[in-house]
C-alpha cells in the first residue's frame, strides 16, 4: 500500500513537471567533444581556445536556452571579445537568426519586472488602506416593536460607532504588510541583479594566457517535430570558433 502512494505521488510529480528538451553538440574537424559535470560539452582549438557546453543537459522547452562560454588568449598580445562577435543562426526547420540577450537587456528585464511588481504592491497597499480606515467603524442594525394605549406599532433602526485605535491597528497592520512586500520584491530584484552580473559573459579584453567567460542566453528556438539545429559562432582575435547544436524534446 505505501509502495502504491509512493508510486502515485511519483507519477503526480512528474505529470505536473515541466517538459524538457534535450540538448547535445556535434564535433566539427578540430573541435574535441568531452564531459563536463556530466554534461557534454565542445573544446575548438586554433590560435585561441574555445570552450562551450550548455548549461544543462536538458533545459526546459520553450524556455531561453542558456550555454557556457570560456575563451583562453594563448597569443602574445590582448586580445578583444565582443558580444556582437557572437552570432547564432538557425539550421533546422529555417534559416534564421537567434537573438543573444546581452547582460544590458537581462538586466533591464528584472528591472522592469521589479518596478511591475511594486506598482502592484502600492496599489494594493491603497485599497488595503481604505479597507483599514473603515476597520474601526461597527454598524447595528434591528427591528422594534411598541404598544401605547393608542396602538402598537414597530420599526427598524441603523446606527454606527467608530473605534480609532482598532482602525489604526488595521492601518499599521495593512502598512507593514505593504512595507515587507516591497522589501521582498526589491531583495528578489537585487539578487537577480547581482547574479547576472557575476554569470552572464560580457565584453572583455583577454590579456596573454587568460581565460574568460560567462554565460550566453539565446532567444527560444523554433521547434519542430524533430526539433532544432543551430549555431553558436564566436570570433576571438580574428578566427572563427563555431559550434553545432541539436535541440529535441525529451
Amino acid at each position: 500500500m505505501r509502495f502504491q502512494i509512493a508510486l502515485l505521488c511519483i507519477l503526480s510529480m512528474t505529470a505536473c513537471a515541466p517538459q524538457k528538451d534535450s540538448i547535445s553538440l556535434t564535433a566539427a574537424p578540430g573541435q574535441q567533444a568531452i564531459i563536463r559535470d556530466g554534461v557534454p560539452a565542445l573544446v575548438s582549438s586554433k590560435k585561441n581556445i574555445v570552450f562551450l557546453r550548455p548549461l544543462d543537459a536538458r533545459q526546459e522547452s520553450g524556455g531561453r536556452p542558456k550555454f557556457v562560454v570560456a575563451m583562453y588568449n594563448r597569443g602574445n598580445a590582448p586580445a578583444t571579445f565582443r558580444m556582437s562577435d557572437l552570432r547564432v543562426e538557425m539550421l533546422q526547420p529555417r534559416h534564421a537568426s537567434i537573438k543573444v540577450y546581452t547582460h544590458a537587456e537581462l538586466a533591464d528585464e528584472v528591472e522592469t519586472e521589479r518596478n511591475t511588481r511594486l506598482f502592484l504592491a502600492a496599489l494594493s497597499g491603497a485599497a488595503g488602506a481604505v479597507s483599514a480606515a473603515s476597520a474601526g467603524t461597527t454598524y447595528t442594525s434591528g427591528s422594534y416593536g411598541y404598544s401605547t394605549p393608542y396602538g402598537t406599532g414597530s420599526g427598524f433602526y441603523t446606527g454606527s460607532s467608530y473605534n480609532p485605535g482598532l482602525a489604526q491597528a488595521a492601518i499599521n497592520a495593512n502598512n507593514d504588510r505593504t512595507l515587507n512586500t516591497m522589501a521582498s520584491i526589491e531583495s528578489s530584484a537585487q539578487n537577480a541583479l547581482t547574479t547576472l552580473r557575476a554569470t552572464i559573459l560580457k565584453d572583455h579584453t583577454l590579456m596573454p594566457n587568460e581565460w574568460h567567460g560567462g554565460v550566453i542566453v539565446l532567444d527560444p528556438p523554433e521547434m519542430s517535430k524533430e526539433g532544432a539545429q543551430y549555431q553558436i559562432s564566436l570570433w576571438l582575435d580574428g578566427e572563427e570558433h563555431v559550434f553545432t547544436v541539436s535541440q529535441r524534446s525529451s
